[in-house]
Parts: C-alpha cells; structure tokens; sequence
C-alpha cells in the first residue's frame, strides 16, 4: 500500500469520526421520529429546528468560502517561495506536482478546509431531512384525517 492510499484511507476514517461528533453535538437522528402523541409539538420543534440548522449552515458557509481564499493564498505563498526562494530551481509543474502537495503548510489548512467542507455538508444533510420530515408529518396529519 502506498502513502498516498494511507493518507486516504485516514482522510476518509476522519470525514467518518467528523460526522459522528457533529452527530453527538447536534443529534439529528434522534428528532426524525414522530407519532399522534407528540405530532404537534414536532411540528413546532421541526421549524425551530429547521431555522436553526439554516443559520448554522449559513455560518458554516460562509466560513468554508473565507477557508477557500486563505488556501488559495496559502498555495500562492508556498508556490513563490519554491519558485524564487527554495534552493533549488524547479519548473512550475515540480512545484505543482510535487511540492505545493507535500508542503506543510497546504496539507494544515487542507485539513482545516476538508473538516470545514464536512461540517457545511452535515448541516445541509440536518436541512433535508427536516424538511422531508415536515412532508412526512403533513403526510401524516393527512392520513389521519381521512381515517377519522
């Protein structure tokens, strides 16, 4: 197995265990369920919930875009010092291909951008869900009047 199968293999273990402690923080699994005990109150709760998961989306967003540029200038950075600065002279595509990938400094705030990008996305997924659940719940309250 090479490196870079291993350092996958990690980046994937870590986008898992990133979305279970989103899923202990926030568990939204368990407010998916429901019943005709507790089905106003879950009506209630859903838009509480859906409202806030949306403005926790927007934050998360809106720092996964201030992530992007700090990265771009991070490789922007690391590219000029092995172009003018690093001991050795090497063509764009070495510093591309080889350098800018290893560099410490770009797999640091990578690292920080993927776990920024799981987080956006977990709350995105907290959003569709509480929205196919309100459409189950008026399915639901359908349902029961018909049978009534």
């Amino acid at each position: 197995m090479e490196v870079s199968d291993v350092e996958k293999h990690v980046d994937e273990f870590e986008k898992y265990i990133g979305i279970e402690e989103y899923l202990l923080k926030y568990p939204i699994d368990m407010m998916m369920d429901f019943n005709v005990e507790n089905i106003k109150e879950k009506l209630k709760e859903n838009i509480l919930q859906l409202f806030k998961f949306k403005k926790l989306y927007l934050k998360s967003e809106a720092k996964f875009v201030e992530m992007e540029v700090l990265y771009q200038e991070v490789i922007s950075e690391q590219y000029d010092w092995y172009k003018f600065e690093y001991d050795r002279s090497l063509s764009t595509m070495e510093i591309k291909e080889f350098y800018i990938q290893k560099d410490p400094k770009v797999k640091q705030i990578k690292r920080l951008l993927d776990k920024q990008k799981i987080q956006k996305n977990f709350f995105q997924l907290c959003i569709e869900s509480l929205v196919i659940q309100g459409e189950r719940m008026h399915d639901f309250i359908k349902v029961l009047k018909i049978e009534k």
